[in-house]
């Protein structure tokens, strides 16, 4: 039997099904604000919601074009820095470009009553961010061109009128770059 190259990267999409599956099936809307997060991190002290939002989706197509996402830079970055490593930087990383986009929800939009920030898209970023520097460091063109593919993918579907939450992409963006520039080595190094 094949052994699985990415595993992580497989038990991260099972684990983004499961939840989008089981939620779902629940029909719970307490549920889906108690995961995902918004104002109850800070008034009810659901200090669980900046992990738990990383695996919920607002729905289907928002799902597969996150899994679909994960699939492909996450095998990437999973076989660049390690299945340990990967696992590591997805969910600390991740949980920290949440807390940063939280931070900016509440200052940007307080006026607005309830945001509930949910999915892997800050996530993801995160790592097509690290992937860009630490492989692309030397060739600006294709980082400027990973960048370009964040911005279309932040403001495209706010011209079709879907709600998306572009800071999280550029945040995640940013945490995956700084990552990669002061704790990865170089690939010019490893060689």
């Amino acid at each position: 039997m094949a052994k699985l190259s990415s595993p992580a990267t497989f038990a991260l999409i099972l684990l983004n099904l499961a939840a989008f599956f089981s939620l779902t099936f629940l029909h719970s809307r307490e549920l889906w604000l108690a995961l995902g997060l918004n104002i109850y991190f800070l008034e009810k002290l659901y200090i669980f919601q900046p992990l738990t939002s990383i695996f919920m989706h607002a729905g289907t197509a928002h799902l597969l074009m996150n899994m679909l996402f994960l699939y492909q830079v996450g095998t990437m970055s999973e076989l660049y820095l390690g299945t340990k490593k990967f696992i590591i930087f997805y969910i600390v990383g991740g949980v920290l470009t949440q807390i940063l986009s939280f931070i900016y929800i509440y200052f940007a939009f307080e006026n607005e009553k309830f945001i509930n920030l949910v999915g892997a898209s800050g996530a993801l970023c995160m790592l097509f961010g690290m992937l860009a520097t630490s492989v692309l460091y030397s060739d600006k063109k294709t980082w400027f061109g990973y960048f370009a593919i964040v911005v279309a993918m932040s403001f495209l579907p706010l011209f079709m009128g879907i709600n998306v939450a572009w800071y999280a992409h550029f945040i995640g963006w940013a945490v995956g770059c700084l990552y990669a520039k002061f704790y990865l080595k170089r690939a010019d190094e490893v060689l």
